[in-house]
Protein backbone atom coordinates (compact mmCIF):
# COMPACT_ATOMS: atom_id res chain seq x y z
CA UNK A 1 0.00 0.00 0.00
CA UNK A 2 2.67 2.55 0.92
CA UNK A 3 4.77 1.85 -2.56
CA UNK A 4 1.13 2.37 -4.25
CA UNK A 5 0.79 5.66 -2.64
CA UNK A 6 5.08 7.06 -3.37
CA UNK A 7 4.19 5.84 -6.63
CA UNK A 8 1.20 7.92 -6.86
CA UNK A 9 2.71 10.83 -5.09
CA UNK A 10 5.89 10.88 -7.55
CA UNK A 11 3.60 10.62 -10.98
CA UNK A 12 2.34 14.05 -9.68
CA UNK A 13 5.56 15.17 -9.01
CA UNK A 14 7.00 13.79 -12.32
CA UNK A 15 3.54 15.91 -13.92
CA UNK A 16 4.14 18.98 -12.21
CA UNK A 17 7.91 18.71 -13.35
CA UNK A 18 7.64 18.10 -16.76
CA UNK A 19 6.65 21.76 -17.57
CA UNK A 20 10.12 23.19 -16.12
CA UNK A 21 11.57 20.86 -18.68
CA UNK A 22 9.71 21.78 -22.11
CA UNK A 23 9.56 25.38 -21.03
CA UNK A 24 13.66 25.34 -20.29
CA UNK A 25 14.19 23.37 -23.78
CA UNK A 26 12.20 25.83 -25.28
CA UNK A 27 14.48 28.82 -23.60
CA UNK A 28 17.50 27.26 -23.32
CA UNK A 29 17.66 28.32 -19.87
CA UNK A 30 19.65 25.71 -17.84
CA UNK A 31 17.62 27.24 -14.70
CA UNK A 32 14.40 26.53 -15.21
CA UNK A 33 15.96 22.64 -16.01
CA UNK A 34 17.05 22.99 -13.11
CA UNK A 35 14.03 23.72 -10.87
CA UNK A 36 12.53 20.38 -12.82
CA UNK A 37 14.92 18.11 -11.76
CA UNK A 38 15.13 19.53 -8.29
CA UNK A 39 11.13 18.82 -8.16
CA UNK A 40 11.79 15.60 -9.36
CA UNK A 41 14.93 14.37 -6.24
CA UNK A 42 13.22 16.39 -3.80
CA UNK A 43 11.05 13.10 -2.98
CA UNK A 44 13.75 10.74 -2.84
CA UNK A 45 15.46 13.06 -0.08
CA UNK A 46 11.94 13.12 1.23
CA UNK A 47 11.46 9.78 1.69
CA UNK A 48 14.79 8.71 2.85
CA UNK A 49 14.48 11.25 5.37
CA UNK A 50 10.82 10.36 6.35
CA UNK A 51 12.34 6.71 6.75
CA UNK A 52 14.74 7.61 8.77
CA UNK A 53 12.52 9.80 11.21
CA UNK A 54 10.41 6.63 11.55
CA UNK A 55 13.19 4.24 12.48
CA UNK A 56 14.72 6.83 15.23
CA UNK A 57 11.27 7.72 16.67
CA UNK A 58 8.32 6.13 15.50
CA UNK A 59 8.85 2.35 14.87
CA UNK A 60 8.47 0.22 17.93
CA UNK A 61 12.05 -2.05 19.29
CA UNK A 62 12.07 -5.35 18.34
CA UNK A 63 13.18 -7.96 20.58
CA UNK A 64 15.35 -11.05 20.52
CA UNK A 65 15.55 -13.91 22.63
CA UNK A 66 18.58 -12.87 23.98
CA UNK A 67 17.35 -8.85 24.80
CA UNK A 68 14.45 -10.71 27.44
CA UNK A 69 17.05 -12.41 29.81
CA UNK A 70 17.67 -9.99 33.28
CA UNK A 71 16.18 -8.19 36.15
CA UNK A 72 12.81 -6.92 35.64
CA UNK A 73 11.69 -4.52 38.76
CA UNK A 74 7.92 -2.86 39.24
CA UNK A 75 7.93 0.34 37.26
CA UNK A 76 6.29 2.21 39.51
CA UNK A 77 5.65 5.25 37.11
CA UNK A 78 2.78 3.60 35.30
CA UNK A 79 0.54 3.12 38.02
CA UNK A 80 1.69 5.96 40.78
CA UNK A 81 0.80 5.80 43.74
CA UNK A 82 1.04 3.73 47.61
CA UNK A 83 0.54 0.51 45.33
CA UNK A 84 3.11 0.58 43.01
CA UNK A 85 5.56 1.99 45.16
CA UNK A 86 4.24 -1.26 47.83
CA UNK A 87 4.51 -3.84 44.54
CA UNK A 88 8.15 -1.85 43.67
CA UNK A 89 9.47 -2.94 47.44
CA UNK A 90 7.71 -6.31 47.52
CA UNK A 91 8.45 -7.79 43.75
CA UNK A 92 11.22 -8.85 41.76
CA UNK A 93 11.44 -11.05 38.38
CA UNK A 94 14.30 -12.63 36.64
CA UNK A 95 14.52 -14.16 33.77
CA UNK A 96 17.72 -16.19 33.06
CA UNK A 97 19.47 -18.02 29.94
CA UNK A 98 18.72 -21.41 31.84
CA UNK A 99 14.72 -20.13 29.96
CA UNK A 100 14.12 -20.05 34.29
CA UNK A 101 11.90 -17.85 35.52
CA UNK A 102 12.08 -16.61 39.07
CA UNK A 103 9.57 -14.33 41.12
CA UNK A 104 11.19 -12.93 44.53
CA UNK A 105 9.00 -11.57 47.07
CA UNK A 106 10.62 -9.64 50.05
CA UNK A 107 9.17 -8.45 53.24
CA UNK A 108 9.51 -4.99 54.33
CA UNK A 109 12.90 -5.07 55.60
CA UNK A 110 13.96 -6.07 52.15
CA UNK A 111 14.35 -9.87 53.37
CA UNK A 112 13.38 -12.21 50.72
CA UNK A 113 10.70 -14.27 51.74
CA UNK A 114 10.00 -16.34 49.15
CA UNK A 115 11.17 -17.41 45.68
CA UNK A 116 8.62 -18.95 43.13
CA UNK A 117 10.71 -20.80 40.25
CA UNK A 118 8.68 -21.53 36.74
CA UNK A 119 10.22 -23.11 33.76
CA UNK A 120 9.41 -20.86 30.60
CA UNK A 121 10.11 -20.70 26.89
CA UNK A 122 11.18 -18.09 25.23
CA UNK A 123 9.98 -18.65 21.18
CA UNK A 124 12.06 -16.66 18.82
CA UNK A 125 9.72 -17.77 15.62
CA UNK A 126 7.75 -14.41 15.56
CA UNK A 127 8.69 -10.68 14.87
CA UNK A 128 9.32 -10.17 18.65
CA UNK A 129 10.45 -13.04 21.04
CA UNK A 130 7.35 -14.10 23.15
CA UNK A 131 7.48 -15.30 26.75
CA UNK A 132 5.52 -18.46 28.09
CA UNK A 133 5.47 -19.58 31.53
CA UNK A 134 4.93 -23.52 32.44
CA UNK A 135 3.43 -24.99 34.38
CA UNK A 136 0.04 -22.75 33.72
CA UNK A 137 -1.81 -24.59 36.83
CA UNK A 138 0.96 -22.06 39.09
CA UNK A 139 -0.96 -21.46 42.87
CA UNK A 140 0.75 -17.90 43.01
CA UNK A 141 -1.70 -14.96 41.44
CA UNK A 142 0.88 -13.13 39.05
CA UNK A 143 2.39 -15.92 37.13
CA UNK A 144 -1.41 -17.93 35.89
CA UNK A 145 -1.20 -16.22 32.75
CA UNK A 146 1.76 -15.31 30.40
CA UNK A 147 2.55 -11.93 30.20
CA UNK A 148 2.24 -9.30 27.61
CA UNK A 149 4.67 -7.53 26.48
CA UNK A 150 4.33 -3.73 25.31
CA UNK A 151 6.94 -1.81 22.98
CA UNK A 152 8.04 1.53 23.12
CA UNK A 153 10.65 3.24 20.68
CA UNK A 154 13.59 3.16 22.79
CA UNK A 155 12.15 0.52 25.70
CA UNK A 156 9.20 -2.46 26.70
CA UNK A 157 8.07 -3.63 29.66
CA UNK A 158 5.81 -6.74 30.60
CA UNK A 159 2.48 -6.80 31.87
CA UNK A 160 1.35 -9.75 34.57
CA UNK A 161 -2.47 -9.70 35.26
CA UNK A 162 -2.74 -10.77 39.24
CA UNK A 163 -5.95 -11.72 40.45
CA UNK A 164 -4.86 -9.60 43.38
CA UNK A 165 -3.57 -6.46 42.40
CA UNK A 166 -4.95 -6.32 38.74
CA UNK A 167 -1.99 -5.30 36.14
CA UNK A 168 1.67 -5.42 37.64
CA UNK A 169 4.27 -3.96 34.83
CA UNK A 170 7.31 -4.71 35.26
CA UNK A 171 10.71 -3.13 33.75
CA UNK A 172 14.01 -4.73 33.15
CA UNK A 173 16.94 -2.82 35.19
CA UNK A 174 18.32 -3.75 38.40
CA UNK A 175 16.51 -3.62 41.47
CA UNK A 176 16.85 -0.76 43.47
CA UNK A 177 15.28 0.36 46.89
CA UNK A 178 13.38 3.61 46.98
Amino acid sequence: MALFFYLLVYSVIAIIAIPFFIIGSVFKKKIIINIGYSILLFPFFLMILVSIFNTLFVDRMNLSKNEIYGEYVIDASKFAGKNADWQHEHFELNISKDDILQLYIYNDNGDIVKTITKEIEIKDQYSNARLNIYPKNTDYHILQKNPTLYRNVWSYYYVFNSSKYGNMFFVKKSWYRF
